[in-house]
Order: C-alpha cells, then sequence, then structure tokens
C-alpha cells in the first residue's frame, strides 16, 4: 500500500522482524510476511541470529531497510565468541536487541520464544516497541516440555498482542492466563497466485499417486502412511499405487528399512529434498498429498502444515490426522480426509476412497482450494497483519479506579 498522506492508516511503520537465520527457506511464512510488509510501503528490518547457507541467500527479499545478525559471520570470530562465557555471550545479544527495539515501531517475533526474549530485552527501555508474537506448533509443545515450565509469564502479563496460528493454540494461551482481549487467531497461508489450481482427472485403474513433502522427523508420521499403503496394498491386491517422499532427515534410514521390510520397494520411492519449483513439478504430477501428523514421543507438535496449504491450493488432494490445527485446514470429507493418530486402518481406508472414487477426489479438491482461497491466503493474511501492527501502536488508555463514594 502506498503511503497517501491524507490517510494516516497509511503512515509508513517501522517494522522489524526477530528471527533465527535469516533467511530460512523452510519457514517461507516468516519471508512471505516480509515481503508482504515492504509490498505495502513498510520500512522493514530484521535482526537474526546467524546468516543462512550461500544457497539461501539469493531468497533475501527486496526492499529491506537492513539487516543484522546476533552473531559474527566470520567463522574465527564465531569461535571466539562461542568460547566466551554465557553471561558476556547474553550481554552481546541483548545489546543489539535494545538496540532494534530503539529502531523499530513494532517487533514481530515468529516463535513464543523470540517473543519472550524481546520483551525482556525492551521492558526497561523508556520507549519501548510494540511486541506481536505469532505461536506456530513446537514453541508451544516440545519446547515448553524441554524446559519442564512455559517461559512466557512476563510476556503474557505484559499486555502485548499475542498471535497463534490456530484455535488449538489459542487454546493453550487462554490455559496459561492470557487476557482474550490480547489474544487474535493470525493464520499462516501461501500465495495463492503462485499456484494453478488443476484438479486431477485421474480415470479408474490408473494407479494412485501420493506424494509427501516434509522433514522426516516422528511428528509427520510417514511411518504410518508407508504402513497404510501396505494395509491398502494387502486389502486390495490388484490396486496401483506410487507414493513419493520429498525431503531428508534424520529418520530416512529407519523409513528405508520399513519399505524394504514391507516389500514395498516397487511402490514407494525417496527423492531427497527439492528445490520449491520442483516441488510444484511432483505436486502437478501427483493425486493426493498424505501427511498423517502425530504428537511425537518428545511432545513436538505441528502448527498448520504449509505442505498441506500448497497441495490443496493446487487441486491435490489430501490425507492427513486430527492432530493441532490441521482440522482448521482440512474439513473431514469435505474439503479432504482425516484419521486419528497411528491410525493404520483409518488412513488405509482413506487411501483406498481415492483410489476407487476419483471423482470424490475432485470435489474434495475443488472446496479445498476455496478454503486456502478464503482463509489461508496469504495476501489477505499480511492485510490482516498490517492491521494488527497498527492497531498495536493504539495503546488501551488504562482505566481509572472508581473515585470513593462520599456518601
Amino acid at each position: 500500500m502506498a503511503y497517501d498522506s491524507g490517510n494516516p492508516n497509511s503512515h509508513p511503520l517501522k517494522i522489524g522482524f526477530r528471527v533465527g537465520t535469516f533467511p530460512k527457506l523452510s519457514e517461507t511464512f516468516i519471508l512471505s510476511q516480509i515481503k508482504g510488509m515492504v509490498e505495502r510501503g513498510h520500512q522493514v528490518s530484521i535482526l537474526a541470529d546467524q546468516r543462512a547457507g550461500i544457497d539461501e541467500v539469493s531468497y533475501i527479499p527486496a526492499g529491506l531497510h537492513d539487516v543484522q545478525y546476533t552473531r559474527p559471520s566470520q567463522v574465527l570470530l564465531e569461535h571466539l565468541r562461542s568460547n566466551l562465557p554465557y553471561r558476556v555471550r547474553k550481554y552481546l545479544t541483548v545489546r543489539k536487541e535494545k538496540a532494534f527495539c530503539r529502531n523499530n515501531d513494532v517487533i514481530v517475533c515468529n516463535f513464543g520464544w523470540f517473543g519472550a526474549q524481546m520483551h525482556d530485552s525492551s521492558k526497561r527501555l523508556k520507549m519501548r516497541p510494540n511486541i506481536l508474537t505469532i505461536f506456530h506448533g513446537d514453541d508451544m509443545s516440545r519446547a515448553l516440555l524441554a524446559n519442564g515450565y512455559h517461559p512466557y509469564d512476563d510476556l503474557i502479563e505484559s499486555n502485548e498482542r499475542l498471535l497463534p496460528v490456530s484455535e488449538f493454540w489459542q487454546r493453550r494461551l487462554l490455559e496459561f492466563g492470557a487476557n482474550p482481549a490480547n489474544i487474535t487467531i493470525h493464520r499462516m497461508g501461501v500465495n495463492v497466485d503462485e499456484f494453478t489450481f488443476a484438479p486431477r482427472a485421474r480415470t479408474q485403474g490408473e494407479p494412485l499417486r501420493l506424494v509427501t513433502v516434509c522433514r522426516f522427523v516422528e511428528k509427520k508420521g510417514l511411518e504410518y502412511a508407508i504402513r497404510g499403503i501396505a494395509k491398502a496394498l494387502e486389502t486390495e491386491p490388484g490396486i496401483r499405487i506410487q507414493f513419493e517422499l520429498i525431503g531428508s532427515g534424520p529418520l530416512e534410514p529407519s523409513l528405508v528399512q520399513l519399505v524394504s521390510e514391507l516389500g514395498l520397494e516397487d511402490h514407494v520411492t525417496f527423492s531427497g529434498s527439492m528445490p520449491h519449483q520442483d516441488i510444484a513439478r511432483a505436486l502437478d504430477r501427483s493425486d493426493a498429498l498424505i501427511l498423517p501428523s502425530v504428537v511425537s514421543s518428545d511432545g513436538d507438535m505441528e502448527g498448520i502444515p504449509l505442505s498441506l496449504m500448497e497441495a490443496m491450493a493446487s487441486g491435490v488432494c489430501v490425507i492427513s490426522t486430527y492432530h493441532s490445527g490441521i482440522p482448521e485446514l482440512i474439513e473431514h470429507g469435505v474439503s479432504g480426509l482425516l484419521a486419528e493418530e497411528r491410525n493404520v486402518d483409518e488412513i488405509s481406508e482413506h487411501i483406498l476412497t481415492l483410489a476407487r472414487d476419483p471423482k470424490l477426489a475432485s470435489k474434495l479438491a475443488r472446496n479445498a482450494r476455496m478454503v486456502i482461497e478464503n482463509k489461508f491466503n496469504s495476501r489477505i493474511l499480511n492485510d490482516q497483519l498490517e492491521q494488527i501492527c497498527r492497531s498495536a501502536l493504539r495503546k488501551p488508555e488504562t482505566p481509572k479506579k472508581a473515585e470513593p463514594s462520599r456518601g
């Protein structure tokens, strides 16, 4: 949005984003927010802990006002820094964060730990920025269990804006004692214009082509996708299924072994990690994306996976689970198919349902596209984020105490 001197709501803001690694391709939602605020005419700055790899630097959005890092890029300096006492390293980071706060009107923190950290660093400043904290998944699940407590008390009591990505995490914040008036659900989304909607026109008898795009970690539930395929083939031996796994991660060796043990080598392929344009082509050749997410053994949980949104925007049917905020994206039997976590029988039945009924798959895909356009559209969500940034500047007045009765 261009600046209009006659409209106070078009006045450019100084918006800072506090992030870990910048840029980070697995966090495309943050890059979308940054790009969206730049496109709307705001002065956008970044404070990150560390630089991304050389292959990711080209994804830095154009038009940024400033990019700074708390850690030096030179290997020798970083080595020297890492040998400093913790309190010294903490002091150096806090000093950077305070300067960042002084130079911005609003600080957007994706993940609760950055919100709590920035609130702590800025609370003694005379002119404090408004801190918006977006809560995703790990920051509301595994990170809390690892610490044995949640570190958000000061942030919650400060009256700052809390932006969970789902109703599921909104309920968790309320359990922590957050004021409902300070909570606004702010979902993640995808750029709908980047995805050409093309419902799959698979005919009866053609192989059902399944795909998944994710990091191979426990919470993605890939073991249950593979076992679901084995169960489907056992139930209907004549059915044709191909499953392509795109990505990598610590569980890859065990997943490859599981495929071998189940005799699925002719049905399952591992394609490794891919650049985004190749992932788009993989979706084009697929009928359905399967991502049966689970709560991992260490308590890690999803937010609402972007890979599901990208598939739904493209016309690819989706199979997932009743996990975290996923049911807020997918309505079972309407815009996709959901199974209970770790329920191989249900996953298998959903695979067979899509294989048997291509027309149903097409109907689900059309409904799914409408969901993305209306509720998970990054253009609309970036408009919402801009308005939240503006409204955060208008601090509510502290109510006056009632005068004591003189009667």
